[in-house]
């Protein structure tokens, strides 16, 4: 619809394309960082191998890797109805997760927590938790089921 009423029909495939390329890249690149933090912190067994980085700017060169690996299994998979599923849970778990953990500093009340946003409120972040929630289940029941097994194992793995 918006191509047929642009005076320049042409660039709103060129906006989404960019916007698109920019978001991939930036995923592609700031992902395997954040994974060689968490490997520094040893906070999962045997995965000290990722934190290694290579330069004077420690650039995680495995984790690149290993973001290039899974990025192209998802790409020969070739469907995207079969990929987006999975991909929308684990975006909305993760969305999930922050609604919750603000709610629960909320609730518990720590010295440091001292949300300065003027209209934050803590039931609103539940019920952002809970809506993401109901909207992992909507898309697919499987896969957010799928989703929360792999966030309990990795929950466990942390905790003992």
């Amino acid at each position: 619809v918006m191509e047929l009423v642009s005076a320049s029909g042409g660039l709103i495939y060129a906006g989404c394309f960019a916007a698109t390329l920019s978001s991939a890249l930036a995923s592609l690149v700031s992902a395997p960082k954040v994974f060689q933090a968490l490997c520094n912190d040893k906070l999962y067994p045997y995965l000290e191998f990722f934190g290694k980085g290579y330069g004077k700017n420690n650039e995680p060169v495995r984790g690149y890797v290993l973001t290039f690996i899974i990025a192209l299994a998802f790409i020969l998979i070739a469907e995207l109805n079969a990929i987006a599923p999975l991909i929308s849970n684990f975006f909305l778990a993760a969305y999930a997760l922050v609604n919750f953990s603000t709610f629960h500093a909320s609730l518990a009340k720590p010295v440091g927590w001292r949300p300065t946003f003027k209209y934050y409120n803590m039931w609103l972040s539940l019920v952002g938790f809970v809506l993401c929630v109901a909207v992992m289940f909507l898309i697919s029941w499987i896969t957010a089921l799928l989703t929360f097994a792999a966030i309990l194992f990795l929950y466990m793995v942390v905790i003992y």
